[in-house]
């Protein structure tokens, strides 16, 4: 059986040591001939014929074996390196996951100053020892100049899942035990799928993505001004698999777990000659029950009232979605690509509690029994149409891209209050029903002006129509049933036109790489709701520079440093001025007067190579003004409920540490460490906030994945991580660790693979959260359900051989394969 595994990962330039020191001629060339030439080339892999981006090539002198200069292969495999003086050399090429080659016998003179050395061919670095096979191992993240890319396959524990369980396990996310997804700390970042955005938002969006159709992911904390600016935290750009190789292929994915989630997913291709052709889909519904507990007391005048609640809380996400593709290559300079989705998603909540209320004075002890729900529903439709074109100069080209989409979504929500003999003596259900349209047009032109100098322009249009209605209907008593009549109806309209337009210059000059760039944006937006008294409106221009530096060391070490500007906007939801019910004691409120954040953001990185492992450290800070939190306080027309908005807060400050360790130990035992730390302080300025400032808190986590290659097609992986606590700025969350554990086995020449995961297993997730104010208190802890068994099958069609041509313009691998 032959297997082969490519890791495409950067090779620091082992060159660059030749541009921070000039060569010196040997005695033995001093009398050739003066002057220079060129010396250029083409990499590829051997098997698969697909070029190699980021390969070393070095130049050394053939006399004395002295080093002279060296480069790095363009996204296209392309090589090209000048001045190199006349004379007698060696060429050496290496790539990490190939074996190294030698080139002898290079000439450069005047009668042949341009060497082109052609096609050169590297082979994976596979090879049989007494009947075992030793095959590379994959970097499970590569860093570039403006994003960190991971490699999905690498994590046993992410099969049969959904994005959310990928961003368990990367650098700089965190995700907590009910699913909710932060990069560094913050909520509020922009998702992509293959560059566009999604057809919802945060977590909701990485809960539909299926873990089998996702190729990389790509972390980009400090976008350039070429990605919108939305986002406090950044971007998470999900990239999903493609097929290029001729003919049919396809892969099928099944998962189910002891929780009551599953999941099913397929894609498939064809391509022949100019046109290639695509169609996917999943389903899935992942469920996340379990037992909450909440204490909590709120005070008004010389009386405290006292309420505890516990009891079951279940819930689901689900979804699905049909996917299809068409790519047409009309000539060697024009493409046009066309991909259309349908599909709808669910979100669902339930949860029976006992309650117990009492007040201070003594009054009356009440005990009673809420059930409440939430159901969410929405479809999508979108399409997106690409025309690329190149010009006859490499690298020069220009991108036409129309997207269009929209959607349709009905929420509600209901409780029930029952008395100790279980008779009802309060309800009502709230509504909401919507539908929204967004438009854009992309046009991007680069242009370069030689091997590592380029320029970067675009202009982008959005648009934005979206219409809201919400209602209330009560429960009549003592009958019980619902009124007909719609007690809080109101509607909402809101539209946003965006014209963007950016420019940027990069360039490299003796292993210092640099990128600037600068982004205008006009914003219009307006909000019109039947409950407000008047018309909201934003009439704005906004500048985002951003700013990006590498710079190659000796010994395969590389630093990195970059500036951007962002901003986070309001969502929709926030805007909304009517009051909406949670349950019978929460309430709902949104404001149309938040202003956006702004958020500088800064970061320094470090990584070292060393052999087949590597070392990273990175530092960052970033400042967000017109912070938007969400604030509790008591509602003023009943003492008894909670009313929950969002509000400007101040600003907020954020700096911190991010360290990665990837070692392989050996062929069969590989280990990758990853944890932050990081301040995280209020500067509270909004006179919501009557308390004390609440300061600052040092937040961390740590997360450990151990690799064991048991046998040539079983794997087991065992992870522990532990989320420190944090601080908000009305309160804090408590810390807790997680250990999960997966075993993986192929068969049939690795066409199926079965995997088996140990969720949670010592029950240990949990979530607990405390807010208070000068008039209230609230803890609430959720206990998931633990030990979770988690079975999945993937099985490949026709082989299933992946497209592997390095790191591609996407940054990443660009295939499953083997993987350690």
């Amino acid at each position: 059986m032959n297997i082969r595994i490519s890791f495409l990962i950067i090779n620091l330039l082992i060159g660059t040591l030749s541009f921070a020191q000039s060569p010196k001629e040997n005695p033995g060339q001093s009398n050739g001939p003066k002057g220079s030439g060129t010396l250029s080339g083409i990499v590829v892999d051997e098997l698969s014929q697909h070029t190699l981006e980021y390969a070393n090539v070095v130049v050394y002198k053939s006399i004395d074996s002295s080093l002279v200069t060296g480069t790095v292969s363009d996204e296209n495999g392309i090589f090209k390196i000048d001045d190199i003086p006349f004379g007698m050399y060696y060429v050496k090429l290496k790539f990490l996951g190939y074996l190294e080659k030698t080139i002898d016998a290079v000439k450069v003179s005047p009668e042949n100053a341009s060497v082109d050395l052609g096609e050169i061919k590297l082979s994976p670095a596979s090879t049989n020892i007494a009947g075992v096979e030793v095959v590379a191992k994959q970097s499970p993240i590569l860093y570039k100049l403006d994003k960190k890319v991971i490699t999905v396959s690498s994590n046993l524990n992410n099969s049969g899942g959904t994005a959310i369980e990928v961003l368990e396990n990367t650098p700089s996310v965190q995700v907590d035990i009910e699913g909710n997804v932060s990069l560094r700390g913050s909520s509020n970042f922009t998702v992509l799928v293959d560059g566009r955005p999604s057809p919802f938002t945060g977590s909701d969006a990485l809960e539909q993505i299926p873990a089998g159709n996702i190729e990389k992911i790509e972390i980009i904390t400090n976008p350039s001004a070429k990605y919108d600016p939305d986002g406090t935290a950044g971007i998470i750009n999900v990239i999903t698999k493609k097929r290029s190789l001729e003919g049919s292929s396809g892969m099928v994915n099944v998962s189910g777990d002891t929780n009551g989630s599953f999941g099913a997913d397929f894609i498939l291709s064809l391509k022949k000659e100019k046109v290639s052709y695509s169609l996917g889909a999943n389903f899935n519904n992942r469920a996340r029950n379990g037992y909450m507990e909440s204490d909590e007391w709120t005070r008004f005048g010389d009386t405290t009232l006292y309420k505890q609640s516990k009891g079951d809380r279940n819930g689901s996400h689900g979804g699905s979605a049909l996917n299809a593709g068409m790519d047409y290559t009309i000539n060697a300079r024009n493409n046009l690509i066309l991909n259309v989705s349908a599909g709808d998603r669910s979100f669902n909540r339930s949860a029976l509690s006992d309650y117990r209320e009492w007040t201070n004075p003594q009054t009356i002890e009440i005990n009673q029994i809420s059930d409440d729900y939430m159901d969410h529903n929405s479809s999508f439709y979108n399409a997106n149409l690409d025309f690329n074109h190149n010009f006859d100069t490499e690298g020069h080209n220009l991108k036409a891209s129309a997207f269009f989409q929209t959607d349709n979504s009905y929420s509600e929500n209901g409780t029930d209050q029952f008395n100790i003999n279980e008779i009802i003596t309060k309800g009502l259900k709230s509504y909401e029903d919507g539908s929204g349209i967004e438009t854009r047009f992309n046009l991007d032109y680069t242009l370069p002006f030689s091997e590592f100098s380029k320029f970067e322009a675009g202009y982008q249009t959005r648009i934005d129509d979206e219409s809201e209605k919400y209602g209330v209907y009560n429960r009549v008593m003592p009958e019980g049933i619902f009124s007909t009549e719609d007690t809080g109806k109101t509607v909402s309209n809101y539209t946003r036109l965006i014209h963007a337009a950016y420019a940027i210059y990069g360039n490299e000059w003796k292993g210092f790489g640099y990128q600037f760039g600068i982004r205008g944006e006009y914003t219009k937006r307006t909000i019109e709701n039947t409950a407000a008294s008047k018309t909201y409106t934003i009439d704005r221009l906004d500048y985002f520079p951003s700013a990006h530096f590498s710079y190659q060391l000796p010994a395969d070490q590389q630093i990195m440093t970059s500036y951007s500007r962002r901003i986070e906007r309001p969502r929709n939801y926030y805007l909304e001025p009517f009051i909406t019910y949670r349950d019978a004691y929460t309430l709902w409120q949104g404001n149309p007067g938040l202003k956006p954040e702004y958020i500088n953001s800064f970061e320094l990185s470090y990584k070292k190579q060393f052999g087949q492992s590597f070392a990273s450290l990175e530092a960052f800070y970033r400042n967000t003004k017109n912070k938007m939190e969400r604030i509790l306080s008591v509602y003023p027309e009943d003492p008894g409920i909670m009313l929950q908005t969002v509000a400007n807060v101040g600003e907020d400050f954020a700096k911190g540490l991010e360290l990665m360790l990837n070692i392989n130990v050996n062929k069969w035992y590989n280990f990758n460490l990853m944890g932050s730390a990081f301040d995280y302080s209020y500067k509270i300025t909004s006179d919501l906030l009557t308390s004390q400032d609440p300061g600052h808190s040092t937040n961390w986590d740590v997360r450990l994945k151990n690799t064991f290659k048991i046998r040539k097609n079983i794997k087991f992986q065992l992870d522990g991580s532990y989320e420190g606590p944090s601080v908000t700025a009305q309160g804090t969350r408590e810390g807790y660790p997680m250990t999960s554990s997966a075993i993986r086995a192929d068969f049939w020449d690795n066409k199926l693979s079965v995997t088996l995961q140990f969720k949670d297993m010592f029950g240990t997730g949990r979530h607990a959260h405390i807010s208070e104010g000068p008039d209230f208190y609230s803890k609430s802890t959720f206990d998931r359900n633990p030990q979770v068994l988690q079975l999945s099958l993937s099985y490949k069609i026709n082989n299933y051989r992946e497209k592997k041509n390095g790191m591609g313009n996407g940054g990443g691998y660009e295939g499953g394969g083997e993987d350690f």
